[in-house]
């Protein structure tokens, strides 16, 4: 995120077809910040690891 060159803005339901989980989180209050927990869990971020996994090519 120190590099625009490295930031896209996407609509979210794009990212929604890839990962659906984050539908359950579309009426978060502005301002949100979400920590992935594992594949299908999310919790308040407070600067804790994140839960990664690689994507499956398709």
């Amino acid at each position: 995120m120190n590099n625009v060159e490295n930031v896209e803005l996407c609509k979210v339901y794009s990212i929604a077809g890839i990962d659906p989980t984050v539908i359950n989180h579309i009426d978060s209050p502005v301002g949100t910040r979400l920590i992935r927990k594992s594949s299908e869990e999310f919790e308040d971020d407070k600067n804790q690891p994140a839960f990664m996994e690689r994507w499956k090519s398709v």
